[in-house]
């Protein structure tokens, strides 16, 4: 049975890693094609705001898997 992972070392490391790098590739693809974001080296002395990979196993009506989602989110961060 396929399970959410909950960490992106889990992730790649089960025997579903195929499905969640393709939809890790697939978010990935998203932001930059939507220029969400750009990587930006981060001036001295200033810690950059962590993220984290989200998991999610999207089902239909009756309980079949549709589709893998991964989100990359932002973790929270402190003034």
């Amino acid at each position: 049975e396929l399970k959410e992972p909950a960490t992106y070392e889990e992730a790649l490391s089960g025997e579903d890693a195929d499905l969640w790098r393709r939809a890790i590739n697939e978010e990935m693809t998203s932001l930059h094609a939507n220029s969400t974001w750009t990587l930006e080296k981060a001036p001295t002395g200033i810690r950059p705001i962590p993220v984290k990979w989200v998991y999610k196993i999207k089902r239909d009506a009756v309980g079949n898997i549709e589709r893998c989602k991964a989100r990359l989110v932002v973790k929270g961060f402190k003034l």
